[in-house]
C-alpha cells in the first residue's frame, strides 16, 4: 500500500483511506470515521515520516490499557516503573 502526500490540499492518501490535515478528518471509501484527536495525530505524523519512530512519555508509573483504534481488538498495556 503506497501513502500519497498532497501539500498543497494537505490530504495524505493511503489505501482506501484519505487523511485531511486541516479539517483533521479520515475518511475510508469517502466515509467520515470518527477517531478520536490524539490518535489521528500520531496516524499524521507517522504517515508524513515513513519509517521514523516516535516515545510517548508517561509521567508517572503504572499500567497504562491501550487499543488501536483501527483494530478494536489489538489491546494491551504497557507497564511503567519508577527508576
Amino acid at each position: 500500500m503506497g501513502v500519497a502526500v498532497s501539500p498543497a490540499e494537505d490530504v495524505i492518501r493511503f489505501g482506501v483511506f484519505e487523511l485531511d490535515l486541516k479539517a483533521s478528518q479520515l475518511t475510508r471509501y469517502g466515509t467520515k470515521l470518527r477517531l478520536p484527536q490524539q490518535p489521528l495525530q500520531l496516524l499524521a505524523v507517522l504517515l508524513e515520516r515513513p519509517g521514523e519512530t516516535f516515545t510517548r512519555t508517561f509521567g508517572q508509573a503504572g499500567t497504562y490499557a491501550y487499543l488501536c483504534s483501527f483494530h478494536p481488538y489489538m489491546t494491551g498495556d504497557v507497564v511503567v516503573s519508577a527508576n
